[in-house]
């Protein structure tokens, strides 16, 4: 039977995810931790390797994550090598964010982390769930810019809540470093998380950059400062 050509791009496309995420696995820094627990929400090794190759490459210091797991572990041990480096962390499950305390202690790299517990609000306007503004208002006080802000919370898993992360850059757009920031999306291979990526980038003046998209990563940086360094 002959393959059409969708078949075929499709294939491939999955095959190259494939392989990227398994050469991640091996390429990531190593968590002597013995068995680290993970869900099926967390970020895939390849979006943390490229995520990690633009904090490295294109020198981001501050770096905040909405939805704690895996990769808090992975940023740590990364940003406590870099001066000034920091990373705020923020999850609604104050029994999660206690047991990934317990990992950052026992790796090491707990100084370069605030963990922020910010419980899940409905706002005012009728929109869905989404974290305290207040308690992130606090955490980023005084004048704290975030040069990379990764977005993979809170979960969305069907049409009720499909566009659940949208508040995120209405939220915190006023305080991404104005001399240049990305912005990372995960899970684009679902249409609310699509529909986000354009929103923002249609509300907010920011270039797409298509180049993780094949690991269900978008990404978003600045009008006009696409980093010269490629990061995947």
């Amino acid at each position: 039977m002959q393959l059409n050509r969708w078949t075929v791009d499709t294939l491939a496309n999955r095959l190259r995810t494939a392989r990227h995420n398994i050469e991640s696995q091996h390429w990531l820094p190593r968590l002597d931790l013995g068995y680290i627990p993970q869900t099926s929400y967390a970020l895939s090794a390849s979006a943390i390797r490229i995520i990690l190759n633009d904090i490295v490459l294109n020198e981001r210091q501050r770096v905040m994550e909405l939805g704690a797991g895996v990769s808090t572990l992975y940023l740590s041990s990364v940003l406590a090598g870099i001066s000034g480096g920091q990373l705020i962390s923020v999850d609604h499950d104050q029994d999660w964010l206690e047991q990934v305390d317990r990992m950052l202690t026992r790796l090491g790299t707990r100084t370069a982390v605030r963990l922020i517990h910010a419980p899940l609000q409905t706002a005012t306007d009728g929109g869905r769930p989404w974290y305290d503004r207040e308690v992130l208002a606090e955490a980023l006080r005084p004048g704290w810019t975030i040069d990379s802000l990764i977005v993979d919370g809170p979960r969305a898993r069907g049409p009720s809540d499909d566009e659940t992360r949208h508040p995120a850059l209405p939220v915190l757009v006023s305080s991404l470093n104005p001399a240049g920031a990305i912005v990372f999306l995960d899970d684009i291979g679902r249409a609310g998380e699509r529909r986000i990526l354009q929103r923002w980038s249609t509300e907010f003046a920011l270039d797409s950059w298509p180049v993780a998209e094949f690991c269900g990563l978008g990404v978003l940086v600045t009008r006009g400062r696409t980093p010269r360094r490629s990061i995947v």
